[in-house]
């Protein structure tokens, strides 16, 4: 780590390892689609007015935007960035290796013999919308939104406890590496109509204030539940479904009401 302070050279290299780690297809494929410039494609108003206190939006060259994006990217972008200009590396060079561990103590390690719980894991676990940009007039002045998202699936209370103790794991090490006052995480549900209202999604854990940055809005102001903003449909009220196991017959369903908002295990 370097001994200056993270400024805009800290976030340039973060936004630019988080490129360059991006090997996910689709959204490659749905810029190329839908943006006349690809690679810095520009944020919508909405999705801007959403995340932000508004004004104008960066340069496209100081925001990142990308769906499906994988945890082990995320971890990697900002372990590697904070080494300081020696992240800077030629075309083709290999860096590394290096030590698969987190910044924390030891004591700290989740399950410190299961290399599953280290940084790097042997999956494809993934946020569905990452949004990094850089704007010096906040406190903190690198921001890192989170987002997940329902349509008329639900919502998976043992599947968020996995992620937001392994998003909390990245954090944590990344506050270590890059120092918590330059980054502000926030994590966002979308879906139509109401967010999750029971479990972990609406309720802090008393005994894990370590999840607190979860449960907070744009400014860091504290939240009661997680934040829900509704997701508007632009199709998809119907259903393509086999009638059997057996597969002899199919039909097509309306799909009642809105989507994401039932909760699971």
């Amino acid at each position: 780590m370097s001994d200056q302070a993270p400024n805009e050279d800290t976030a340039r290299r973060i936004i630019q390892r988080l490129h360059q780690f991006n090997r996910k297809e689709r959204d490659h494929l749905m810029k190329f689609a839908l943006c006349d410039k690809p690679a810095t494609p520009r944020i919508s108003e909405a999705l801007w007015n959403l995340i932000s206190n508004g004004g104008t939006p960066p340069n496209p060259r100081l925001i990142f935007i990308e769906m499906d994006y994988h945890l082990n990217w995320l971890y990697a972008a900002l372990a590697n960035a904070a080494r300081s200009a020696d992240a800077e590396s030629p075309e083709n060079k290999k860096l590394g290796p290096f030590p698969n561990e987190w910044q924390l103590d030891k004591k700290e390690w989740p399950a410190i013999g299961d290399r599953n719980q280290r940084p790097i894991q042997n999956n494809q676990e993934d946020v569905d919308l990452l949004v990094a940009w850089f704007d010096r007039r906040w406190a903190k002045p690198f921001r890192l939104v989170l987002i997940e998202a329902k349509l008329d699936s639900s919502w998976d209370s043992k599947q968020f406890e996995k992620k937001r103790e392994r998003l909390t794991l990245i954090k944590e090490d990344a506050d270590k590496l890059v120092t918590k006052d330059f980054i502000q995480w926030n994590f966002v549900l979308l879906s139509p109509g109401n967010g999750p209202s029971r479990g972990p999604f609406a309720n802090k854990d008393p005994d894990h204030e370590r999840y607190e940055w979860l449960y907070q809005g744009i400014n860091g102001e504290p939240r009661e539940g997680l934040w829900h903003e509704n997701l508007e449909k632009i199709g998809g009220q119907m259903r393509v479904k086999r009638t059997s196991a057996s597969s002899d017959e199919w039909e097509i369903e309306a799909i009642k009401g809105g989507g994401g908002c039932e909760l699971q295990g």
